[in-house]
């Protein structure tokens, strides 16, 4: 009976099959590069929607490398900062809402110019924002760019 079945042609998928039958051996190493292509794709790292981390002032979107944690200012919350050409008595502030990520953790905060917060083991800053305003509600918020600080962790 076995000599009969193989003088008729098999169809292409049982040859196929049968195919696939004497190369199981290889199925382990072909699990191992995959395994292995998987685990270096952990390794890389995805980059923020402007491309790169920035070390300095960032525009709003942009990532900035703050030594610990990485920042993304995604919005002015509010600008009242006194004009340079103008003499105001109230001081006015600046809150900007960030995204503020770790590893594996993110985290939104309203960072006002000037005054610490906790982040995970350390304290963030926004340090610096330019330009300042140059008269009542002329900011342009395209132009604005942002610094931060993180002390502490490591």
């Amino acid at each position: 009976m076995r000599a009969s079945l193989q003088s008729h042609p098999q169809p292409q998928s049982c040859q196929a099959r049968t195919a696939g039958k004497h190369d199981l051996h290889r199925a382990p190493l072909l699990s191992l590069a995959v395994l292995a292509v998987m685990s270096l794709g952990g390794c890389a790292t995805t980059p923020p929607a402007t491309g790169h981390l920035i070390e300095g002032p960032v525009r709003l979107g942009e990532m900035a490398a703050v030594d610990g944690p990485r920042v993304r200012p995604d919005r002015v919350v509010e600008d009242s900062r006194c004009p340079t050409d103008v003499q105001c008595i109230v001081e006015g502030r600046l809150i900007v809402r960030a995204t503020v990520l770790g590893g594996g953790w993110s985290r939104q905060v309203d960072l006002t110019l000037g005054i610490p917060v906790p982040i995970a083991d350390g304290m963030l800053t926004l340090v610096e924002a330019t330009p300042v305003p140059i008269a009542p509600q002329t900011a342009d918020r395209s132009a604005a760019r942002f610094t931060f600080t993180f002390q502490g962790g490591r």
